[in-house]
């Protein structure tokens, strides 16, 4: 009885040793999570909303990146909302995440693009400012850009692309649904987009409806000059990443009528290249040079990178996370460099490439 008394305490003390030990894994991941090794800046969000004149009620939204090689400079740029507050975009500095400046008013906050023969797009109301790239002064305001009336009104614009010196055409998502506006430019560098309504665009089917299936994740313009639209496919745990080999060929099917974005067009020069891809846990994905990312969960949190210049995506490597981890990501295009948001912790960190 004694060595069954004895043999059972010792087996107790060794439960006790193996829990305080996963307690203190446990711990040491919650206190000092491992992504902190890749980290090169961070700020919290009390932080930066107080830099930024953000009030506490307004909460974080999207995470954009914006990269201006010219003047060999990166923004972070972050939406934030409120029920009782005009939605805020806040521009950091890529590099540091200091507070650089914060625009109010600026519709869904989606909306952000670099011309560079124009400078930094952003909306307010339904018009667009014109940022000069390196100060972010206001260099210009382009008014009723997105349409006046409910029948042409661009809700909620993402991406811009120019076609030529006179066209820039706006993507995003109109009424549920896939779409484009495109805006005239003329000879004194007035911006026409009010009387051309949004038009919306069917990706796999002629039927108007399959528009409203899908959603944009994300735009990537390569160095190569090629196009890749990422789009989430609704009630789905898939998306779809389509490349076009220039901006014109990506303009000219995006525009022609109301054939679908796949379907070859009248002359067949437009029809894209594409692959499947399994979307995010949030149904995010986010395109750039170093590959396909996606967030994913099933026993630990990580963020998976893909090949995408195959005829199917592949599984590169992968990025651990807390396994209790709550947040989202945020990709540069054309840097080995990211961001992460951690909610549970409200931080905001600038992180160096894995890959």
């Amino acid at each position: 009885m004694m060595k069954s008394s004895g043999r059972a305490a010792v087996m107790f003390m060794l439960g006790l040793a193996v829990l305080a030990i996963n307690s203190c894994d446990l711990f040491k991941e919650d206190m000092f999570p491992a992504y902190l090794g890749h980290e090169e800046a961070q700020i919290s969000l009390s932080e930066l909303r107080q830099a930024a004149g953000v009030p506490e009620t307004a909460r974080l939204e999207t995470i954009r990146t914006l990269e201006i090689p010219e003047l060999n400079k990166v923004y972070v740029v972050l939406t934030f909302y409120g029920f009782f507050s005009p939605p805020y975009q806040v521009f950091l500095d890529g590099k540091s995440l200091a507070v650089l400046k914060t625009f109010t008013d600026v519709g869904n906050g989606r909306f952000l693009m670099y011309d560079a023969g124009t400078g930094i797009l952003i909306r307010h109301f339904n018009d667009i400012l014109v940022l000069e790239p390196g100060s972010l002064e206001l260099l210009d305001t382009k008014t009723g850009v997105f349409g006046d009336n409910s029948n042409n009104y661009f809700d909620d614009p993402w991406f811009g692309i120019r076609q030529d010196t006179n066209t820039i055409f706006f993507i995003g998502m109109h009424s549920g649904a896939e779409s484009y506006l495109k805006v005239n430019i003329d000879g004194s560098n007035v911006w026409y987009g009010a009387s051309a309504p949004v038009s919306q665009k069917s990706i796999f089917s002629a039927d108007p409806s399959d528009a409203a299936l899908f959603y944009i994740q994300d735009l990537y313009i390569a160095t190569d000059s090629g196009v890749y639209l990422l789009l989430g496919q609704k009630e789905s745990d898939r998306g779809y990443l389509f490349r076009w080999n220039t901006a014109e060929d990506f303009i000219g099917d995006l525009s022609e009528g109301s054939a679908p974005l796949v379907a070859p067009t009248t002359n067949n020069d437009y029809k894209p290249t594409y692959i499947q891809l399994p979307k995010g846990k949030d149904g995010s994905g986010y395109v750039s040079r170093a590959g396909y990312f996606r967030t994913y969960h099933d026993r630990t949190s990580v963020i998976e990178r893909y090949r995408y210049d195959t005829s199917q995506a592949s599984l590169r490597d992968s990025f651990s996370l807390p396994s209790n981890f709550q947040g989202r990501a945020a990709f540069f295009q054309n840097r080995d460099a990211w961001v992460l948001y951690d909610e549970g912790e409200q931080t905001l960190h600038l992180m160096r490439g894995w890959w």
